[in-house]
């Protein structure tokens, strides 16, 4: 009697079991083409270059180390824009990597445009630079300013 009840898989024929295999061979393939397809739609690189640092109206006040930005609040599908003081050890004209981040809090300005005033203190070894970044559905477009000051 135990062996009459051992599995339902022993109770399939041969070309059962084969088609069994085949049905289980096409859902991994479809959960696997699905996977695939969906990280075409993420972002690996932000949307940049020098047409969105153009952006960036960066401007020093009479304040020593203080200056005003100026950027539009929406860039393609953007809904909304932030700002940040960063500073970088490498020299003007390559590629930024930021250490200090700061947030810049930015109000709604005239049109469609948002500002703000912020000090940049000086940090010995550093050079300051602001980046600012406009969220996407799919892809960031982010913006790099010239350094608001050279010493």
């Amino acid at each position: 009697m135990g062996l009459q009840n051992h599995c339902a898989a022993s109770r399939m024929s041969p070309p059962q079991i084969l088609a069994l295999g085949i049905h289980m061979i096409r859902v991994a393939v479809f959960l696997l083409a699905l996977l695939i397809s969906s990280a075409s739609y993420s972002c690996t690189v932000p949307i940049y270059g020098e047409e969105y640092d153009a952006l960036i109206e960066l401007t020093e006040t009479q304040d020593r180390h203080s200056y005003q930005i100026r950027v539009p609040a929406k860039v393609g599908g953007s809904k909304l824009v932030e700002a940040f003081l960063a500073y970088t050890k490498l020299p003007k004209g390559e590629f930024m990597v930021g250490e200090f981040f700061t947030k810049i809090r930015l109000r709604k300005s005239s049109g469609d445009y948002v500002s703000a005033v912020f000090d940049v203190p000086e940090k010995e070894g550093y050079a300051p630079y602001v980046q600012v970044r406009w969220p996407g559905e799919v892809c960031a477009t982010v913006a790099f300013s010239e350094f608001p000051h050279s010493d």
